[in-house]
């Protein structure tokens, strides 16, 4: 019975290994890690930035947002260097980052 057992955990876990985690939207042979195949675009979560410095999101379970959160900022706000506007920022870890330069109300890709 113990080598029964034994065979059964050991062909439980060789036939984890050829599971991949690769997830498809609009495809059932994804390319990648994530494999988004279809006429519309992507949209980033949509946030109302205080400015640079406030992280203003949070994780699911409450911790400070994952260094490389990429957000879309959509109002004006804050001051001098941590002044906001809309646009495609990312969390560096301590700050927000505009991914664009704004130039005369512009913003520039």
């Amino acid at each position: 019975m113990k080598v029964k057992n034994s065979i059964f955990v050991l062909l439980l876990v060789i036939s984890q290994f050829p599971a991949w985690g690769q997830i498809g939207i609009g495809t059932s042979t994804p390319e990648g890690l994530l494999d988004i195949s279809m006429a519309q675009g992507f949209v980033y979560p949509r946030i109302e930035l205080v400015n640079t410095a406030t992280a203003t999101i949070t994780t699911p379970d409450g911790n400070p947002p994952v260094i490389g959160t990429m957000i879309y900022n959509t109002k004006n706000s804050g001051t001098d260097a941590t002044a906001v506007y809309p646009g495609l920022y990312q969390w560096n870890g301590t700050q927000w980052v505009a991914k664009f330069d704004k130039k005369d109300n512009k913003i520039y890709i």
